[in-house]
């Protein structure tokens, strides 16, 4: 049986997750080349980061250009039949990474 995993906190470009003891925040947006610097290294629609700092609550998490989140992987969305973002296809692939998380 797969698992379904619920995001902590939303944030306008971010989900934060939990797992395992670890927040993993799944950023939407940050690309390689901005001309803001290097943001996604795998250069993908989604980047996800794991916290490497102290443990704090949720809110307190500070946004994933600090440098105590380290990037994981990225991964790219899939367009549905209207040209608008499979969320389908995202939830999956959320799951799947945040169960091969846990699992370690």
């Amino acid at each position: 049986m797969k698992k379904e995993y619920s995001w902590l906190k939303q944030e306008s470009d971010a989900e934060i997750y939990r797992v395992a003891g670890q927040y993993y925040k799944f950023v939407w947006g940050y690309s390689t080349g901005s001309e803001l610097g290097l943001h996604n290294e795998f250069d993908t629609d989604v980047c996800v980061y794991r916290w490497a700092g102290d443990d704090c609550p949720v809110d307190e998490l500070p946004s994933a250009m600090d440098e105590e989140w380290e990037t994981v992987e990225g991964f790219d969305v899939v367009e549905d039949t209207d040209g608008g973002i499979d969320w389908e296809d995202y939830a999956d692939k959320v799951d799947k990474i945040l169960s091969e998380l846990e699992e370690g």
